[in-house]
């Protein structure tokens, strides 16, 4: 065996003694190849590996592997077993175990040289190494030797242009779509992947792939010659994995615009402050034709007090109302303490309000998207009520889900919840447009008006003539019939004097 140069041995030493790796080979077949290149390793770096593993499928015909093994330990899956579910199978068991993953498909004997030059790039903390084909020219591949039993890769380079195009396109992942030689993961991503869903076909790693620049995980490639990559590949249809690649691409897309749902891609970004976190959840509307729009164009008169039930951080009203010189409150569980033009205090709205922020009487109470979302909106109604003087006003909204396509979904069977909208997934209560306004007047209230309006296609986008047609006929139609076309209903109602209670009255006549 050739010596190992010290500028390698010594930083994956380092790398293999603070942190707890595994090397974990998954092959289809069982053969000594795999030992063997383990025996090529400095004694150093295979002790220093918390486990080394041979993941496989079958036996080669008439040799049964030995059981026990020092160097590498032993796992038959089913033969069935696609590659997805061994992804699972293997990532499931390194979460609780192990701070790296270094995963190596195939039986091509990888050189000792690349792995420790794997291990010495882990200096940098990256989430994901992908050992992949060189590309094009101007990627310089790793220069080693190649070894004898390699044969040219499985996915032809305009197959792999094709794909890669395919995946930038439709779902906007910057990453090669094929099968990495080896790859080097960071356990720790592992945690907030949702890789559990992923397919279990080869349309696993671009899922993951996806997933980890929707996590803005720090995620490098490494290229290699492509005459090293893959000696025994798996043998999969093509156009069955493009299939599969096109649905989950397209799926990407749809949830890009609320339409589907699907957990795989449900996925909040690392590092996200408390605004960016909130802007996930709720997206201020702008547009004209949008309750915050209707909202912050009405007139509330001058200097009123207006408490906002479940503002967030105030981007939403809030703040634009406190520009206009009103004394604006929010309370929610997500709030901004540091905002300068509001106060905000953070509440647990399912709970008692009174005890958790100093209670006083205002003038104008809003609560926009936020009783569909609470145990008992009942209950936050009557609080509301306590805090409003007789013939305050509140501004309530919720979605409707009498709404037209719902209930043409309903007729077809189909109720998909979904991050937002009306059938957003932590919404506790529905309503239509005559259970809204019940709920208000049950509790004491007088329902001034009732508005409609359409989803909010003008915040999609204010450049498509077509868009903006139908954001005006849907607005339209939900103004005239609100029970079957507004997408969400805005309910204005005012407070009733408190005729039940005399001494209150009474009190109130005197003043």
């Amino acid at each position: 065996m050739a010596a190992i140069p010290s500028d390698l041995l010594e930083p994956a030493s380092e790398i293999l003694s603070k942190n707890r790796c595994a090397l974990i080979y998954d092959v289809e077949t069982f053969s000594e190849t795999v030992r063997d290149s383990v025996d090529l390793l400095p004694e150093s770096i295979r002790e220093g590996f918390a486990e080394i593993m041979l993941l496989y499928r079958k036996n080669s015909p008439g040799r049964e592997p030995a059981k026990e093994d020092r160097r590498v330990s032993l796992f038959k899956v089913r033969p069935d077993a696609g590659y997805g579910e061994r992804r699972k199978l293997i990532f499931n068991y390194a979460r609780q175990r192990f701070d790296y993953l270094l995963i190596v498909n195939g039986e091509t004997p990888l050189p000792p040289e690349m792995i420790l030059t794997l291990l010495a790039r882990l200096k940098d903390s990256p989430d994901a190494l992908f050992v992949l084909p060189s590309s094009g020219k101007k990627e310089k591949p790793y220069d080693c030797k190649t070894p004898e039993t390699s044969k040219p890769p499985y996915f032809s380079r305009r197959k792999m242009r094709f794909s890669a195009g395919l995946a930038r396109f439709l779902g906007g992942t910057r990453y090669d779509l094929t099968f990495p030689l080896c790859s080097v993961l960071k356990v720790e991503t592992l945690h907030v992947l949702p890789f559990q869903y992923n397919d279990d076909s080869e349309a696993f790693e671009l899922e993951l792939a996806i997933q980890m620049q929707m996590v803005e995980a720090h995620t490098e490639k490494f290229p290699v010659s492509k005459s090293f990559y893959v000696s025994h590949p798996p043998r999969v249809s093509l156009w069955r994995l493009y299939y599969r690649i096109f649905r989950s691409l397209c799926k990407i897309r749809f949830m890009r615009y609320e339409i589907f749902f699907d957990p795989r891609f449900h996925i909040v970004p690392l590092h996200l402050d408390v605004k960016e976190k909130y802007r996930l959840r709720y997206i201020p509307k702008r547009a004209g034709t949008s309750i915050h729009g209707t909202i912050l164009r009405h007139d509330f008169g001058e200097k009123r007090k207006i408490i906002d039930i479940g503002g967030g951080c105030g981007e939403a009203v809030a703040c634009p109302l406190a520009q206009k010189g009103h004394a604006v409150t929010v309370i929610d569980l997500i709030v901004d303490p540091k905002s300068p033009c509001t106060r905000q205090y953070h509440v647990d709205l399912n709970e008692p309000w009174a005890s958790q922020f100093p209670a006083e009487k205002y003038d104008v109470a809003l609560a926009l998207d936020i009783l569909e979302h609470l145990k008992s909106p009942e209950n936050a109604v009557r609080q509301i009520r306590d805090m409003l003087p007789p013939d305050a006003e509140l501004f309530a909204s919720t979605g409707n889900i009498g709404y037209f396509i719902t209930r043409f979904m309903l007729l077809f069977g189909f109720f998909n919840y979904g991050r937002r909208g009306i059938l957003d997934m932590t919404h506790m209560r529905l309503f239509t447009a005559a259970s809204f306004q019940r709920l208000f007047y049950n509790e004491g209230f007088q329902i001034v008006e009732i508005r409609g309006f359409g989803p909010p296609i003008a915040d999609i986008s204010t450049h498509s003539r077509l868009l903006r047609f139908a954001d005006f006929v849907s607005s339209l139609a939900a103004r005239i019939y609100p029970p079957l076309f507004a997408y969400q209903i805005l309910v204005v109602a005012r407070r009733k004097a408190p005729l039940d209670n005399l001494e209150e009255r009474k009190e109130q006549d005197a003043s």
